[in-house]
């Protein structure tokens, strides 16, 4: 018995008939031998190809470019309305608000091929230590990363942010409604002290008259003093802190500080009172406009609704 050698192999592949082209490959091809001066059909005709399909193939073909154009177009005015701040799920919720339909697979495609780029927020800068007293309490992690709440008014999260600007450091208290990502308290100050974390709290505990409540935060200064457990314990509040060096047990706070930073040109602001003013509008922005691709597209407030059943599903 003869043993095939590789040559043997080769000449046998090389020798197999060659497959016939395909119509879009035909109809390619009709179309670079036009751009050349040969007649349309002729070349129909040579390929076996009815003229009308291809006429029928190349509307098609401009078509298909044309809107991808338009695609295109879309894609960049709303990545620079937004001072190209913004993701290709934002993009893709702000077309479906105006009526059209584009996935997110696509807008990465356009973002990539004509180097639409996102800004992303920066490293944040050290964050002054704090040693607690001995008086400081850390509190259980009850969350426990339990993020999925369908129940407004159940469990929020809270946290201090820095806000570098132009007339100096502020410092930005803002709690959050986990069920339907609210900012529900936020306090701009100048200064680090106490009140910095619990003011808004107090505030927004006693105007909502909230029994029960479970506050998540982390280990910071503000939250373990006695003063801020006193004032929880006032108003019928559950404590609940993330784990030493854990950030992502207070994640959907963080999410919204690093969304905020990226959003909001907030760095030339000359005063605090510019800057609370700027903060102020972006929240309530945030609250009521910003949609999230996990709240069904919805802004926060339109979610509460939502989950209350105030408004269809």
């Amino acid at each position: 018995m003869r043993v095939a050698r590789s040559g043997d192999r080769v000449l046998k592949k090389s020798s197999r008939p060659r497959l016939t082209l395909t119509k879009a490959e035909k109809f390619a091809a009709i179309s670079r031998a036009r751009n050349k001066g040969l007649k349309t059909l002729t070349l129909c005709e040579f390929a076996n190809i009815s003229p009308a399909g291809f006429f029928k193939w190349q509307r098609n073909k401009d078509n298909k470019k044309l809107r991808g154009e338009e695609s295109v177009k879309l894609v960049r005015k709303i990545s620079d309305r937004f001072r190209n701040k913004v993701g290709i799920r934002r993009i893709s919720m702000k077309l479906r608000d105006s009526g059209i339909i584009m996935n997110t697979k696509k807008i990465l495609r356009i973002k990539n091929e004509y180097g639409i780029a996102t800004k992303i927020r920066k490293r944040r800068p050290g964050v002054i230590s704090l040693i607690k007293n001995k008086e400081h309490r850390i509190a259980p992690n009850l969350l426990r990363q339990n993020f999925n709440i369908e129940r407004p008014d159940k469990v929020y999260c809270t946290d201090i942010t820095y806000l570098f600007y132009r007339g100096g450091i502020g410092y930005l208290s803002a709690t959050k409604d986990i069920a339907t990502r609210e900012i529900v308290a936020h306090h701009v100050s100048c200064d680090f002290g106490l009140d910095a974390g619990s003011a808004s709290i107090a505030k927004m505990l006693k105007w909502r008259k909230l029994k029960g409540v479970m506050i998540h935060s982390d280990q910071g200064v503000h939250y373990t003093h006695p003063e801020y457990i006193k004032m929880l314990t006032k108003y019928g509040a559950i404590q609940s802190m993330s784990r030493k060096g854990i950030c992502l047990d207070n994640a959907l706070i963080e999410s919204f500080f690093g969304h905020m930073k990226d959003e909001l040109e907030y760095t030339s602001c000359g005063s605090l009172a510019e800057l609370r003013q700027e903060i102020d509008k972006y929240i309530k922005f945030y609250n009521n406009e910003r949609g999230q691709w996990d709240l069904k597209k919805m802004p926060p407030v339109k979610y509460r609704e939502h989950l209350l059943g105030l408004t269809p599903n």
